[in-house]
């Protein structure tokens, strides 16, 4: 589940993933919730269908 907040004039999201033993996807700089909102349903689905990996990390999603 992504909770979103507001630095300045930007938005963010955090998404948890501790269930999968990973650390918490964070990124930022959308002008508006919105987006930040758009952005994290698209990475929290492709979490589920467990298509997404961060290219640095070693752990397998």
């Amino acid at each position: 589940m992504a909770t979103y907040q507001k630095r300045g004039k930007y938005w963010q999201y955090s998404i948890s993933r501790s269930k999968l033993g990973l650390q918490r996807l964070t990124k930022g700089g959308f002008t508006t919730k919105s987006e930040a909102q758009a952005e994290a349903m698209e990475i929290e689905s492709k979490i589920k269908k467990r298509i997404f990996c961060r290219p640095f990390k070693t752990r397998i999603c």
